[in-house]
């Protein structure tokens, strides 16, 4: 027997998923997003000016969720086609997610390599601040008492966690107002007058790690023509 690498194939099919990739990008509603306010806005930026490809790494963690997506709306009935909401010009468009307007609840779905702490009730570094905030968004755009979280963490073996996530009115007052619009505020006046936000200021620490954008924005610091 001889097994040999098969770059060929490979490379196929990650091209696949990139045209994959595209198709759903292409049926986003034109403007500003709320995950794009939530993660990095010089990114957000750099990828409304010339759609920055994808890293391979984000390639394959959409082929997950595209996978849970499949099997759970095809084969379990989930329904998780949600209508886009416009909120304040920002769009609110739940991936991956089932609503229910008669319990004001929505159900999202996730996959992730982090670890589940069952006596803790959470991931080893508990729930992750952008899945919070990305809850947050949701809850107030749609008017929810409840959000509900289907977890499928990739281990061995494998675990399946629900959650319900529940958030006061002054919680999501603030955050909307007080985080998301001034955010948007500042995307839009980069959009204007035709200049990034700062680079490394208006995002998390963790995202410039195999960003498309990060080499633009080691550039744009550099060079100091940026949103001030």
């Amino acid at each position: 027997m001889e097994i040999i690498d098969n770059s060929t194939l490979r490379h196929n099919f990650m091209g696949r998923l990139a045209r994959k990739y595209k198709e759903r990008s292409a049926k986003r509603e034109k403007g500003i997003h709320l995950t794009g306010l939530i993660y990095c806005l010089t990114k957000q930026y750099w990828d409304s000016k010339m759609a920055l490809p994808p890293s391979e790494n984000g390639l394959l963690y959409m082929t997950l969720g595209i996978g849970l997506e499949e099997v759970l709306s095809r084969e379990v009935g989930l329904d998780t086609t949600v209508q886009p909401r416009q909120v304040d010009g920002i769009w609110v468009s739940p991936d991956y997610t089932e609503y229910n307007p008669e319990l004001h609840s929505i159900t999202e779905l996730k996959t992730t390599r982090m670890r589940y702490k069952e006596d803790d009730g959470q991931p080893t570094h508990g729930w992750p601040d952008t899945w919070k905030e990305q809850m947050k968004g949701y809850s107030y755009a749609f008017n929810l008492k409840e959000h509900n979280l289907l977890t499928l963490f990739i281990g061995s073996p494998p675990l399946l966690v629900a959650k319900t996530f529940s958030f006061t009115d002054e919680e999501l007052h603030t955050y909307w107002h007080g985080y998301i619009i001034p955010r948007k505020e500042i995307l839009e006046r980069a959009y204007r007058e035709d200049k990034p936000p700062e680079p490394f200021r208006y995002n998390k620490e963790w995202e410039c790690k195999d960003c498309p954008a990060l080499l633009l924005c080691e550039a744009t610091k550099s060079s100091g023509n940026y949103l001030k």
